[in-house]
């Protein structure tokens, strides 16, 4: 879980990057920078907003909207493309581009739609930090 100290904007080197990417079951939570989501099953069923002050899972920095792609029903592999292209840029934005040595050790992660909220409408890829 991420603690609000470890997105801590100190002033320091750069964005140490790792990747990861989960599919999210609820995409009635707001997709607002800043907005901090906690789950504990694997499957991300319980995923709620919460506070930022709090233990949480993911802090989001901002979307991805893929209402215009042509993927029918993206894979594995083109959700890792997808988030790893646009998400680090998105995160160091939203962290102003200076990383606290605690925020160094998480990674840049990705909410993604179900196949079944794919099919359903939902195109947006929530980009964040997580450890």
């Amino acid at each position: 879980m991420v603690a609000a100290s470890v997105l801590d904007r100190a002033l320091t080197s750069g964005l140490t990057v790792g990747f990861s990417a989960s599919q999210i079951v609820s995409s009635s939570l707001p997709s607002d920078p800043g907005v901090c989501i906690v789950w504990s099953k694997a499957d991300t069923s319980d995923a709620r907003m919460t506070d930022c002050n709090e233990p949480h899972n993911f802090e989001q920095a901002g979307t991805v909207d893929l209402s215009g792609s042509d993927i029918s029903e993206p894979s594995a592999n083109d959700w890792q493309q997808i988030a790893s292209r646009e998400c680090p840029a998105i995160v160091s934005d939203y962290l102003g581009g200076e990383v606290s040595p605690e925020a160094q050790r998480s990674r840049v992660f990705a909410l993604v739609p179900t196949n079944s909220a794919w099919r359903d409408g939902d195109k947006l890829v929530r980009c964040g930090i997580s450890n």
